[in-house]
């Protein structure tokens, strides 16, 4: 039925072809109409902080662990954390100053739990020093925040701190800015406020009549503006939407609204007097004068609007989790833009907060995509190619045909490679799509899961058949490739819906994460260990073609990302491991295939030196040292331990794995070189062995389950997860293949996005910005997930294929398509042993192509070493 041809892989890969491209299109035109045209007068989401926002958690609807009112979201940007590092960097030299009634008080204790943590102190000075109605100072690490008692709003302590403020605001050169700093510092023997927020008009409707109320706190707010900027009025944020370096923000003021209460909890004698006609009239007084540059935080009264569980019982106070994230608003406000410029990336703070500055290198970048599109535009050649390039799952296997994307070579290859880059730019490092935290839920885990579980039954195929008429290799072998690239696509899968989840807050998914890792280089290490064994080809070709097509995306992106080459670990984790087994294998290779036992020598010789290497002390820190020194290579030696100790089993389990399954293979089909009683007795110990694996598997994989879930925490889980892990992995891959229906058909969608990469950076989601809503995934971001993940499909396949074809044409090849097809079909179910490779030194012509291949090789490592120099 013609329905049913989209599911096909064909259908499907042609289908996501098409349509991709036309989503990636209209998604960055109109986010960028919206950026340059919509967000002008808040192109850094400042007046979105300020004035918007909703609960991601109300009640019904909160996170798991969490309670209701817990996380507050800006529309578009991320909303920080504060802590007491982030606070004393934000106040430098001067101080936070809080003015105004019990209201804002409790944002002044919010912010002092922020640095005081989980101590019982700020609780038990809050119970001391509330009842008296002063002032409180409280400084820890460098973080200072201060508050003013004066519900009035007409003390002379402020309009101290008012005159150091003005006084610094009126410094025009760096020289007077910093003498006028030390000037108030002893006038008025303090810090300066770097940023100040006044509450008040609870007072002013409680003891003065309506008229009086609103005159009194008309004339309050009128001497404040005039006292901080001499008359000159208030200065508008939205005057500093365009906020260029780490100051320009400057330092402010911030008038929270008053607070309309619950009426119906009030105290009979504040009932009485805290009527609405007052609070509506200082509220509405406030409002006209923030049309004029007034900076109030209109976001306050959002977060209690219509949610009459955010007030205590009093009815006149908020609960201290929405004290919490107003404090959080007020410090995203100020301190943002300063904490980026300085931090630089990961950036976790983008409400009100400026990206940095485009190097030269990034635009470079970008003017590199875009001269390759022109050029391939105008290219003849490429307007006659095929305009649906077809990948490995796509193609008529039995009839040998197949369309792939190197076919139209390099240029076209680097113009995808230069464009996905370029998109991972806009959409990570600058404000054109709307970033949104990631807050853990277990129903959108499970509806994602869900959905994979259906993708992955409708797409279950019948093997494909040998291009030798034999029986399928799945059948044959013990993770042929086509289950390798299975397994792959589930772990690219899982691992993207943990990190899109954000499930790393939850316990149960974070403590079985490390084994995601584990098994990819579990896989690694079988698969490079065959492919060695197999073909004995230890060329420098095999060798740098690995290596490139491993780290050459790591490495642009480092560069256009202008982040470190170490930030995308698993490119250097996956490229150490490769290389240990290269050297494992390659010395003295040509007793591979003869001994078992001088192979299993070797295997624990290695795996004995990589273990002294990642753990005994200096070592790995004098190898770091020497890259820090080289490549100026900052690397964490605790951070690279426990990522290397993390597959130093399991990848040798791979190799034991892989080396008893070519043995076995031989013995299966009668190698001669093996004399007959050892054939016997092997095949008779290996069946016995596939059968106590296959009755093991289940139950080891129930064991490891339970000991994860009572495991008393992750350190413990993270101590002895390197020694177990690779028993759970390997009995997923028996399970795998306990009936031959399994092993005869295969998931295509999952072998599909086994061969192509699929990174998250897990910071935050991106939003396509065209629609706000709640924030769920099904009343909301479905939307998202729908254009957005075809289009990361589409640039993780075209990122795919062309890496490989720009490694091939890097590489090129030593051999010729006729060699590498020997040695591809040599195996030892034909001879016994594995080919001996390509004898280099016999032929000058295959001489000086090796030659060749070693001096590009080594302009590329020096170019990219002095651009690592120099960016």
């Amino acid at each position: 039925m013609p329905y049913l041809c989209f599911l096909m892989p064909n259908s499907f890969v042609d289908a996501l072809n098409r349509v991709a491209p036309v989503l990636t299109s209209i998604l960055l035109l109109t986010n960028v109409y919206r950026h340059l045209f919509l967000d002008t007068a808040d192109p850094h989401k400042c007046s979105a902080l300020l004035t918007h926002g909703a609960w991601l958690d109300p009640p019904g609807r909160q996170f798991e662990n969490t309670k209701p009112f817990t996380h507050w979201q800006p529309p578009g940007c991320i909303l920080h954390e504060y802590s007491t590092r982030d606070i004393a960097a934000c106040n430098g030299p001067g101080k936070i100053l809080f003015v105004g009634d019990s209201g804002t008080r409790q944002v002044f204790w919010a912010a002092a739990r922020k640095i005081e943590g989980n101590s019982k102190w700020v609780f038990e000075e809050r119970e001391k020093l509330d009842l008296k109605r002063g002032d409180i100072e409280f400084e820890r690490g460098g973080a200072h925040l201060k508050f003013l008692w004066d519900p009035w709003l007409n003390s002379s302590k402020l309009y101290e701190e008012l005159s150091a403020f003005r006084i610094h605001q009126d410094s025009e050169t760096t020289e007077e800015k910093h003498d006028t700093g030390k000037r108030s510092a002893v006038e008025f023997g303090s810090r300066r406020p770097v940023v100040i927020l006044i509450g008040a008009g609870l007072w002013h409707a409680r003891h003065l009549g309506i008229g009086a109320s609103l005159v009194q706190f008309k004339a309050a707010i009128e001497n404040i503006t005039t006292a901080a900027y001499s008359g000159r009025g208030s200065v508008n944020l939205k005057s500093k939407s365009s906020i260029s370096s780490c100051e320009d923000i400057g330092d402010q003021i911030f008038f929270a609204p008053v607070l309309e209460p619950l009426y119906d909890r009030l105290s009979p004698s504040r009932e009485l007097t805290i009527t609405p006609s007052k609070i509506n009239s200082m509220n509405t007084y406030l409002e006209n004068q923030s049309r004029q540059g007034l900076s109030v935080l209109w976001s306050y009264a959002n977060m209690t609007r219509g949610h009459p569980d955010t007030y205590g019982e009093s009815g006149l106070h908020v609960i201290d989790r929405v004290a919490k994230n107003m404090a959080d608003v007020l410090l995203n406000l100020r301190c943002n833009a300063k904490a980026t410029q300085e931090a630089g990336y990961p950036i976790n703070r983008t409400c009100c907060s400026p990206y940095m500055p485009t190097t030269r290198i990034q635009a470079v970048g970008i003017v590199t995509t875009a001269v390759l599109m022109l050029l391939l535009s105008a290219s003849k050649t490429i307007r006659g190619m095929p305009t649906t390039p077809v990948d490995d799952m796509c193609f008529d296997q039995s009839k040998g045909r197949q369309t792939t994307f190197a076919t139209r070579g390099a240029p076209f290859a680097g113009a995808m490679f230069f464009l996905a880059i370029c998109y991972c730019f806009l959409a990570d490092r600058t404000q054109i799509l709307d970033k949104f935290p990631k807050h853990f839920s277990n129903f959108d885990f499970r509806i994602l899961i869900g959905l994979i579980v259906v993708g992955f039954l409708f797409t279950i195929r019948a093997s494909p058949p040998t291009p030798h008429g034999l029986r399928s290799a799945v059948q044959e072998t013990f993770l042929p490739r086509i289950q390798s690239d299975e397994f792959k696509g589930w772990l690219q899968v899982s691992i993207l819906v943990y990190r899109y989840t954000g499930a790393s807050d939850a316990p149960d998914f974070d403590r079985v994460f490390p084994v995601f890792s584990a098994f990819y280089l579990f896989l690694s290490g079988y698969g490079h260990t065959m492919c060695f064994l197999q073909t004995s080809n230890y060329s420098l070709q095999r060798v740098a073609a690995v290596l490139l097509r491993l780290n050459v995306l790591a490495v642009f992106l480092s560069f256009m990302m202008d982040r470190p080459y170490s930030s995308y670990y698993f490119a250097p984790l996956a490229s150490f491991w490769f290389l240990v087994i290269y050297v494992t294998l390659r010395l003295g290779n040509y007793s591979n295939d003869l001994s078992l036992h001088f192979l299993s020598f070797k295997i624990f010789a290695s795996a004995l030196l990589v273990a002294c290497f990642i753990h005994v002390k200096g070592v790995l820190d004098f190898s770091l040292y020497i890259l820090k020194i080289t490549c100026r290579a900052d690397l964490d030696v605790d951070e690279w331990r426990s990522h290397f100790g993390m597959g130093e089993y399991v990848v040798y389990v791979g190799m034991v794995a892989a080396m008893i399954q070519i043995r076995n293979t031989a013995i299966i089909n009668g190698n001669e070189a093996l004399p007959s009683n050892c054939r016997e007795g092997d095949a008779r110990d290996f069946r016995l062995v596939r059968w106590l694996s296959i009755c093991s598997a289940p139950f080891i994989i129930l064991v490891f389950w339970m000991m994860t879930r009572r495991s008393p925490g992750k350190g413990d889980l993270d101590w002895w997860m390197p020694y177990i892990s690779w028993s759970l992995i390997v009995s997923i891959v028996v399970f795998r293949n306990t009936h031959q229906f399994l092993r005869s058909h295969y998931c295509t969608l999952f072998s599909w996005l086994g061969r192509i990469s699929l990174e998250s950076d897990g910071q935050a989601l991106l939003r396509i910005g065209l629609r706000r809503g709640d924030g769920t995934l099904l009343n909301d971001r479905w939307r998202d997930l729908v254009v957005l993940t075809p289009i990361l499909l589409w640039m993780g396949w075209h990122l795919s294929t062309a890496t490989k074809t720009l490694t091939a044409w890097i590489v090129d090849p030593v051999d010729n398509g006729v060699d590498r097809e020997k040695a591809r079909r040599s195996t030892f179910t034909e001879s016994g042993r594995a080919p001996r490779g390509l004898d280099v030194q016999g032929d000058p012509e295959l001489q000086k192509r090796h030659k060749d291949l070693k001096v590009r090789l080594l302009v590329i490592i020096v170019l990219v070493w002095l651009v690592n120099l120099v960016r």
